[in-house]
């Protein structure tokens, strides 16, 4: 089950849900319907990253099918683990439109009722049927943010006190409910939107600055003590698929450049 989650988190941070895929322009040409078109050029639709699920997986000896619904337009994923069968649907679990560094984990191994609970119906489950949550409440399901595996422990992001208050949490056990990382929250006004980089033992994200602007900031995952890297303009826009309110700030790292880089999550271009 670590190498699905793994998986699952590979595969919504290299892939996105192609952004213009709403406006029926700008992917024709695009393998968006298949795996290569996941793994190789990061842009597909549920198809697409239904089969590089599979793919994955299968590489690494875990029995994976993909399921569709004719009512939903929908493909996703059915994975065994120790003979039990689970739901996990990546695409949903990747926002749309795309946040560079943003998931969630909603629609990861979870039993016939806890997918229908999720918006899932009418699928052809071959004869198959998931009885079991993989863990039942488990506190993965309600996780933003991709999952980060460092020094033999596992970190994650996740909802304070307060609305968009966020705290780094670390536990050396997935089965287990993190504890936090340090005293200090991470920021105000940092939202599902924006996105995150981990990167040797940092987590890099945004804050709102002052006016048109964001903050870079990091947080050490030894003693979580953040501090600000340095500031970037930003103005929210829509396009024709989406409106201004769901426009965030994603991040990834360029290995070439060895830099954190940000992106528009409704324009595909570069901000920084």
């Amino acid at each position: 089950w670590e190498k699905a989650l793994a998986a699952h988190e590979n595969l919504m941070t290299a892939c996105a849900f192609i952004w213009d895929f709403d406006t029926g322009t700008g992917w024709a040409g695009k393998q968006v319907y298949s795996a290569y078109g996941a793994l190789v050029d990061g842009d597909a639709v549920c198809q697409g990253y239904a089969l590089a699920y599979k793919l994955i997986l299968s590489q690494m000896g875990i029995p994976c099918i993909t399921v569709s619904s004719s009512t939903m337009k929908h493909m996703w994923n059915l994975v065994q683990l120790d003979g039990v069968w689970y739901h996990v649907d990546v695409t949903w679990d990747d926002p749309a439109p795309n946040v560079e560094g943003g998931g969630r984990h909603a629609n990861f191994l979870r039993s016939d009722t806890g997918i229908a609970e999720q918006g899932h119906s009418d699928w052809d489950s071959q004869g198959i049927v998931c009885q079991q949550e993989w863990e039942d409440d488990w506190w993965l399901n309600s996780v933003w943010f991709p999952i980060h595996y460092w020094q033999g422990s596992y970190y994650y992001v996740k909802i304070g006190s307060a609305p968009y208050v966020y705290q780094v949490y670390r536990t050396e056990g997935l089965m287990e409910e993190g504890v936090p990382v340090g005293s200090g929250n991470l920021a105000n006004q940092f939202s599902s939107q924006c996105g995150i980089v981990w990167l040797e033992g940092q987590l890099y994200y945004t804050r709102q600055g002052t006016g048109d602007t964001r903050e870079l900031m990091r947080c050490r995952l030894s003693d979580g003590r953040t501090g600000s890297v340095g500031t970037f303009t930003f103005t929210a826009e829509g396009n024709a698929g989406y409106q201004a309110d769901n426009y965030g700030v994603g991040l990834r790292y360029d290995e070439t450049s060895q830099r954190i880089v940000t992106y528009s999550n409704t324009r595909p271009m570069l901000l920084m």
